[in-house]
């Protein structure tokens, strides 16, 4: 191991921010930097040839601030060669890069010149960081957790990249990011400074960074590839990957669609399955299958239905059932089960854009069929948002005492279908 270079009392600090089209952001990002509280500061900005007020934000930068900040504009071969390039022409002793639609907060950098200078060991450290929505509002804060060791990393990505400071002795020590990645190489970074240097990595408790998340970035727009990469790199350093990770991107999507109305399918999670079996061996691939099985909300959906219940098919208090109707559906049925661990009676209503469609009382427990014709309903092509509502519900923990489950609970839905009735 090389000694790691001393950092003078008043280092420079480099900041690399790729870009591509972000002119509606770039400038609060620039702002951030340059307004920071400490004045031995480089921000270099390495621009993908954008086309849109990115170039005049940037020359109208560059005037007042000749010394501190310096742009380019060209083709490149993507995020990380853009950031790699950028920390090949740095000075800096500590380094970092921040999105273009990223954030630093006041006082960030002075903070981590402090850290490294009474930690003259470590050679990384990150802070908290908060999430954003497109205007700037707080979203929630990252999930992050201090350093341990670099086994952790394989369950997620604990760290918040705009939040991350490396000295630029990590570059000689793990190379720079690497360029085939186009959502993951800051998680293989980071997983590749735990390994090299586990005992080096320092954590500050103070929130360092806002993070952006909006319709067109990465995180947001390219979900299912930041999973698929992601499981990529850590099938790389550690030679499996959990079942939790395709588990917790099926589950997610699945909770996505409850605000979007996507029409997210069983096929469409199998898909998902092909894509990544090189990371699971046959046992595991088995596991995953049989979870997807029995969850109720994989075998209600359809390309055409949503349903909105519980993985083991419970509704709460009221469900919402999305249709998609075709010309040749004009019935929609649904099966369902009354199975309170308390035999009651129980009465559910069911509307559609404010109008009630039935009403059914059951006198107990047991498993219904519930029919209502969808013509005047909806409209070929379009779709159709159902309200089924339960007039009372319970809590399982409140009967059983064994039980942890809080979830307050309706009915089960056993199965929807989308018929057409002859005449």
């Amino acid at each position: 191991m090389k000694m790691l270079t001393l950092i003078p009392n008043r280092p420079l600090v480099s900041v690399v921010t790729p870009s591509f089209n972000q002119g509606e952001y770039i400038d609060q990002t620039i702002e951030s930097v340059l307004s920071q509280n400490y004045s031995l500061i480089e921000h270099i900005v390495m621009d993908g040839g954008s086309t849109d007020q990115s170039i005049e934000i940037l020359s109208h930068t560059e005037a007042p601030w000749p010394k501190i900040f310096r742009w380019t504009s060209q083709p490149d071969g993507g995020q990380a060669m853009a950031i790699n390039q950028g920390f090949c022409t740095a000075k800096g002793s500590i380094l970092c890069w921040l999105n273009s639609d990223d954030i630093l907060l006041p006082g960030a950098i002075s903070q981590i010149v402090a850290y490294f200078s009474t930690n003259p060991d470590h050679i990384m450290v990150y802070g908290d960081a908060m999430w954003i929505n497109e205007a700037g509002l707080a979203l929630g804060a990252y999930p992050v957790r201090p350093p341990g060791e670099a086994y952790a990393l394989r369950n997620g990505c604990f760290l918040c990249q705009p939040a991350v400071f490396f000295r630029s002795d990590i570059i000689q020590e793990i190379g720079l990011l690497d360029p085939s990645l186009v959502t993951a190489m800051d998680y293989d970074y980071w997983i590749r400074a735990f390994k090299t240097f586990p005992d080096r990595i320092g954590y500050m408790p103070k929130c360092l960074a806002l993070s952006r998340l909006h319709d067109d970035c990465k995180t947001v727009a390219q979900r299912e590839l930041v999973f698929l990469e992601s499981m990529a790199v850590v099938n790389r350093h550690f030679s499996n990957t959990p079942v939790d990770w395709i588990v917790s991107y099926i589950e997610e999507t699945l909770e996505k669609q409850k605000q979007t109305r996507e029409f997210y399918t069983k096929q469409k999670a199998l898909g998902l399955i092909k894509k990544a079996m090189r990371y699971y061996d046959k046992k595991e691939r088995a596991a995953i299958k049989s979870i997807l099985r029995k969850d109720r909300r994989l075998a209600l959906n359809s390309d055409f239905l949503t349903v909105d219940v519980t993985n083991d098919g419970w509704t709460s208090t009221r469900c919402i059932i999305v249709v998609k109707k075709k010309c040749h559906f004009n019935t929609i049925h649904f099966s369902i089960m009354h199975a309170r661990p308390i035999d009651m009676p129980l009465a559910i209503t069911i509307h559609s854009n404010g109008r009630l469609l039935a009403n059914y009382n059951f006198s107990g427990n047991g498993e219904y069929s519930l029919s209502i014709p969808l013509e005047g309903i909806t409209r070929d092509g379009e779709t159709t948002t159902f309200e089924l509502s339960c007039d009372s519900t319970f809590i399982p923990s409140e009967i059983d005492p064994c039980s942890t489950d809080n979830r307050i609970l309706g009915v089960v839905i056993r199965d929807i279908q989308l018929q057409y009735n002859e005449v």
